[in-house]
């Protein structure tokens, strides 16, 4: 899921982790989602934080069906 530093994003995370679900949070650069994945842990939910350009569709598919996302699970995109 894209956009889970803050907002409306950060909250759908949220609810995902009280389900215990496993969530992935793709962004540029990781530093900026360090805070969403300790939420995510604290809350029961596992988080995985992948770089990837998330402007391009191409990196996010490839970063989709490679081994950051395959290691933690299916994909439900």
């Amino acid at each position: 899921m894209t956009g889970t530093g803050g907002g409306v994003g950060r909250a759908t995370v949220r609810a995902f982790a009280a389900r215990g679900d496993k969530v992935a949070l793709p962004a540029r650069g990781r530093e900026g989602l360090a805070a969403a994945a300790d939420e995510v842990e604290r809350a029961g939910g596992e988080a995985l934080v992948v770089t990837v350009e998330v402007s391009d569709a191409k990196a996010v598919d490839d970063a989709a069906r490679g081994r950051d996302f395959g290691a933690h699970g299916r994909f439900d995109g």
